[in-house]
């Protein structure tokens, strides 16, 4: 058991490390499908509402067309169609239709063409309007990322989830234009109120692009509450901090998630991803102040492996005598790095130009050709 939870460990902190800056690994799984994404896809698209109860046993239902958003051609408003259905809406019930186009049209309420949604969601007038409004802004367009934020905790649950999809998995690089043109007074309001640990994750990055100093006293609130749905990612809030405060404030992580004998390994990792999160964005802390605190994570078990990750991306060839080292056993022990951690070491190597990283993927190679051959798989 030891041995698969410290697996799971390195695995999760090798994902974390390598992420896109604000995202985190996990977002993908159980991620929805948005109606951006259903448009995308659709042969056809409308708003259409039930104007029959459905056969359970049939798993059927009557929709008549009310609106159509794509595909004039395929249909027309007042037409009736027959969609698999397994929803308990009333009459007048309105909702987003979509259809592949095959033999005939294959009308769907699910979360892509072809498939079904057990639970649709009903769209209220209001979620119609949302709707329509965000197919009219360009699908990656700040304007549109300005337009959902004011909807983001909105009491209509569609119309939230909508919201929130368009910054799930976003790329930080597409968040940095809305620096200063968001409402920052809302931002720590959510912080606050949010228990979502990606939700609150996400209003931190952008309390970073919209805060200040001043916000400073209330994220150090967030790190030493004893409340764990307050304190939240703590991925999120040092990387919020930093971003704030400056490098100054590199010593607090050194000293209480790196030095500190008593540090949980979960909050460790988190101090890790943190900064390699900041090493993709450099302009708050100097890469040589950042890549001394990184380099300090490489005398410690588990979280050195990661720590290799960032260190590459910053270029920092001087660790290369330790990361050679983890590739023959882990900080302070004589235990041996299996092929996951091992392969941490072989990107690095393989990604830095100097002679004697050459030197070294010959010799190690011929200890574990493994972590070499899979990493030059996935560079």
């Amino acid at each position: 058991m030891k041995r698969i939870n410290r697996l799971i460990i390195v695995i999760t902190l090798l994902a974390l490390t390598a992420q896109p800056a604000w995202s985190s690994p996990f977002l993908g799984f159980g991620r929805w499908v948005s109606f951006t994404d259903e448009f995308d896809a659709a042969d056809a698209v409308a708003f259409a509402e039930l104007i029959e109860v459905p056969n359970r046993q049939e798993g059927q239902a009557e929709f008549r067309i009310v609106e159509v958003l794509k595909g004039a051609n395929h249909v027309q408003q007042g037409n009736v169609v027959a969609v698999d259905y397994l929803g308990e809406g009333p009459v007048k019930t309105l909702y987003l239709l979509n259809a592949r186009a095959k033999e005939k049209l294959e009308w769907s309420t699910g979360l892509m063409p072809g498939t079904l949604r057990l639970t649709p969601d009903p769209v209220t007038p209001r979620g119609r309007i949302f709707i329509k409004k965000m197919l009219e802004l360009p699908r990656d367009s700040t304007e549109r990322l300005i337009f959902a934020f004011d909807y983001l905790e909105d009491e209509d649950e569609m119309i939230r989830r909508q919201a929130y999809h368009e910054f799930e998995e976003i790329a930080y690089e597409r968040l940095k234009p809305l620096a200063g043109k968001l409402d920052h007074d809302k931002i720590v309001t959510w912080i606050k109120a949010t228990e979502g640990q990606y939700r609150q994750g996400l209003y931190l990055r952008l309390l970073g692009l919209n805060g200040s100093e001043e916000d400073l006293p209330f994220l150090e609130s967030l790190l030493t509450s004893e409340d764990g749905r307050q304190r939240g990612g703590l991925d999120y809030v040092l990387v919020c901090h930093l971003q704030l405060g400056g490098e100054d404030k590199l010593e607090f992580i050194e000293n209480e998630y790196i030095r500190n004998e008593h540090v949980r390994h979960v909050d460790q990792v988190a101090a890790l991803t943190a900064l390699s999160v900041t090493a993709q964005d450099t302009k708050a802390v100097s890469p040589k102040r950042l890549i001394h605190s990184l380099r300090l994570f490489l005398d410690y078990p588990y979280v050195c492996y990661g720590a290799l990750v960032p260190l590459q991306r910053l270029e920092d060839w001087d660790s290369m005598p330790q990361a050679v080292a983890l590739f023959h056993h882990e900080p302070k022990s004589d235990r041996a790095p299996d092929v996951y951690e091992r392969r941490s070491v072989a990107w690095y190597l393989l990604a830095c130009p100097l002679p004697e990283a050459k030197k070294h993927i010959e010799e190690l190679t011929k200890i574990d050709p493994k972590p070499f051959e899979y990493a030059k798989r996935r560079p």
